[in-house]
């Protein structure tokens, strides 16, 4: 798929993903607490899931869960696309210091959208 493609998916889309992107952002997952990662790992596998990605979770015993999606190119079943991120936190503390809760969601902002990269601003 095309750069331009994508960006035309996107403004097409932009309100089910900016929502998707919220529902995450609203789950608190703070591994050095071990705080609700795996129920993080659950909500971003059913979000890839419902964006029709075949997603796992991967379990391993003392480290936190890691969420696996495949997409199969449909001409070349030679080519594989690969995405890393990581979907937890750091800890919040100090609470006090956050102008509204880190895990809100609110946003407070949505920058223009360049040809390479999207900014959006919550809190």
């Amino acid at each position: 798929m095309s750069t331009k493609k994508v960006l035309q998916h996107v403004d097409k889309n932009m309100n089910v993903l900016v929502k998707d992107l919220r529902v995450l952002i609203q789950q608190p997952s703070v591994s050095a607490k071990n705080q609700g990662i795996k129920k993080c790992a659950n909500l971003v596998r059913s979000t890839l899931k419902k964006s029709g990605i075949n997603a796992e979770i991967l379990t391993m015993k003392d480290y936190p869960p890691i969420v696996y999606g495949e997409v199969k190119s449909k001409k070349n079943p030679n080519k594989t696309l690969l995405f890393y991120n990581h979907y937890d936190v750091q800890p919040v503390e100090p609470v006090e210091l956050w102008d509204e809760d880190p895990f809100s969601g609110k946003i407070k902002e949505i920058e223009s959208m360049e040809e390479d990269h999207l900014t959006i601003r919550v809190n």
